[in-house]
C-alpha cells in the first residue's frame, strides 16, 4: 500500500486520492466481543463520587449522564448522598450536586426538600443551580412549585430570578396553571419590584395565557413608573396575542416618565406587524416618535379616510367627556353653549374642559397644560380602539 504521506515542496501533504475515513484495502473491521464476555456491572457509588467530587468536569459531566440512565429504584438508595453534598461547605460540591439532580429529573424527586432548603444559601450561583434542579425534578410538587414562585419575585439577584421563570415556564399545563395563580398573588404585592418580577414571569411563553392581557393592561396605570415600564416591555414581545393593549399603550406613550414613553412606543413598534395594512398606516399616524397627543390626534381627525360613522361618535364622546369634566370641577351644574359642530371643535372642546377640570385644583398652568395632553391622549385612545372595531366589523362574512 503506498504511503498516506509524501513530500512534495519540502512539506509533508495528504497524497492525492487517499481519504482517511475510508478503510484502507485489506484492512477488516474490529471483531466482535465473545458472547462469554460480559460488562463490567455499573457501580452507582463510584459514579456518584466521580460526578460530585472530580475536579475533571467532562468525567463528572459523564457520570451524571451515567446516574441518568439507571433505574430509579436503583438511585433511590443513594439520594442521601445528594442531601448531604448539597450541605457541603465546598465552593464545588453542593454546585455540582443541584446539577446532577438536575440530570436524574423525576427520579430525584425525594430530594426537594433538600434542595428548597438550599435556596438559603448566600452564594447566588448555588441558587441559580438549586432553582434549575427544582424546575426539572419538583414539576410534581407544590412545595418545589412555592420555591421557585418565591425565587422568581422576591431573590435578590437577577441570575436567580430569571432561572426561576423559565423553570416555572417549563412547567407542565397543569403545574403550570397552579404556579401562575401564585404568581397572580404576586401582582398585588405591596413592593413595585415584586409586581415587575411577577409581570416578566407571567409573560414567558410557558405561563402566559389570554386571560391575563387585563392584567397587564391594569399595569400599565399603575402607581409605580418601574411597573408601568415592565408592562409595556412584556406587551411588545407577546405579538398578536397583545393587539388588544394597544389603546392602553398610546395612553402611555404620552406618560409623564419619559422611560415609560420610550418602553410604549417600543411596544407599539413590534406590534405594528401583527395588524392589517389599513390599522397599521393609522397607528403610524397615531404613534410619531417624539410627537405629542394632541398633534396626533389632529393628524388623524383630518385624515380624509376616517370613516363618516366614527366622525358623528367622535363629536358624541368628546361632548360626554366635556359634561363629565364640568360635573367633576363645578358640581351638578349643567354645561351650556352650544355643540361643537366639527371634530376639531370637539377635541378642543374636550381638552379645555380637562385644562380647566385640572388647573384649579392643582394650582398650576403647566398641570392644566399636561392635563390638556392627557385628554388628547385618552381620545387617541380611543378613536383607535374604534377604529380596530370598525375594521373588524367590515371585514365580518
Amino acid at each position: 500500500m503506498p504511503p498516506r504521506w509524501g513530500s512534495v515542496g519540502g512539506r509533508f501533504r495528504l497524497r492525492q486520492g487517499f481519504h482517511p475515513w475510508r478503510p484502507a484495502p485489506g484492512n477488516k473491521p474490529w471483531p466482535s466481543p465473545p458472547p462469554h464476555i460480559r460488562e463490567p456491572p455499573i457501580d452507582l457509588a463510584d459514579l456518584l463520587h466521580t460526578a460530585l467530587h472530580d475536579r475533571d468536569l467532562r468525567r463528572s459531566q459523564a457520570a451524571a449522564r451515567a446516574l441518568g440512565d439507571q433505574p430509579a429504584d436503583e438511585l433511590a438508595a443513594h439520594l442521601s448522598a445528594f442531601a448531604a453534598a448539597l450541605r457541603d461547605t465546598g465552593p464545588l460540591t453542593p454546585r455540582r450536586a443541584a446539577q446532577v439532580l438536575a440530570v436524574l429529573g423525576p427520579a430525584a424527586v425525594a430530594a426537594v426538600p433538600a434542595l428548597v432548603e438550599t435556596l438559603a444559601s448566600r452564594r447566588w450561583a448555588l441558587r441559580e443551580a438549586v432553582v434549575q434542579a427544582l424546575g426539572r425534578v419538583g414539576a410534581h410538587s407544590s412545595e418545589a412549585r412555592a420555591a421557585l414562585v418565591r425565587c422568581a419575585t422576591c431573590d435578590p439577584n437577577a441570575l436567580v430570578r430569571e432561572a426561576a421563570a423559565l423553570a416555572l415556564s417549563n412547567l407542565a399545563e397543569a403545574q403550570a396553571g397552579v404556579a401562575r395563580f401564585d404568581l397572580l398573588g404576586a401582582l398585588r404585592h405591596s413592593f413595585p419590584r415584586v409586581r415587575c418580577r411577577a409581570l416578566r414571569a407571567l409573560a414567558l411563553p410557558g405561563q402566559f395565557a389570554p386571560d391575563l392581557l387585563p392584567l397587564f393592561i391594569a399595569a400599565l396605570t399603575d402607581g409605580d413608573l418601574k411597573v408601568r415600564r415592565t408592562a409595556a416591555e412584556v406587551l411588545g414581545p407577546l405579538g398578536a396575542a397583545a393587539l388588544s393593549a394597544i389603546p392602553a399603550l398610546l395612553r402611555r406613550r404620552h406618560d409623564r416618565e419619559v422611560r415609560v414613553q420610550m418602553a410604549a412606543e417600543a411596544a407599539l413598534a413590534q406590534l405594528q406587524p401583527c395588524l392589517p395594512p389599513a390599522l397599521q398606516a393609522w397607528l403610524r399616524r397615531f404613534a410619531q416618535p417624539g410627537e405629542i397627543a394632541s398633534a396626533s390626534l389632529q393628524r388623524a381627525l383630518l385624515a380624509d379616510d376616517l370613516p363618516g360613522p366614527l366622525r358623528s361618535a367622535f363629536l358624541e364622546v368628546c361632548d360626554r367627556r366635556v359634561r363629565w369634566h364640568h360635573r367633576l370641577a363645578t358640581g351638578d351644574r349643567p354645561v351650556s353653549g352650544p355643540s361643537p359642530a366639527t371634530t376639531g371643535e370637539a377635541a378642543s372642546a374636550a381638552k379645555a374642559a380637562a385644562e380647566a377640570h385640572t388647573a384649579p385644583r392643582q394650582g398650576a398652568e403647566r398641570a392644566g397644560a399636561a392635563a390638556c395632553e392627557q385628554e388628547a391622549a385618552w381620545l387617541t385612545a380611543w378613536l383607535w380602539a374604534e377604529l380596530a372595531r370598525f375594521d373588524a366589523i367590515e371585514k365580518a362574512p
